[in-house]
């Protein structure tokens, strides 16, 4: 299996966080923090499809599965 890097959200570069080395601390930490915000929002929407991976995920446990990630 071959993966194509490019074509992954998670592998590309963040044009927010482009120029990071250039600001000052402070500003440095403000802008990691406002993208860390997002974080939360982008989980607040898929809730209900984690809600059902954890349910699958513990009926598997409770039945002798396992759970493996990379």
């Amino acid at each position: 299996m071959e993966l194509n890097l490019k074509q992954m959200i998670t592998e590309n570069r963040n044009k927010n966080t482009m120029n990071i080395d250039l600001l000052d601390t402070l500003e440095m930490v403000k802008v990691i923090n406002d993208e860390d915000k997002k974080v939360a929002l982008a989980v607040e929407k898929e809730l209900e499809n984690i809600a059902k991976a954890i349910d699958k995920i513990s009926y598997a446990f409770l039945n002798g599965g396992r759970l493996i990630y990379i």
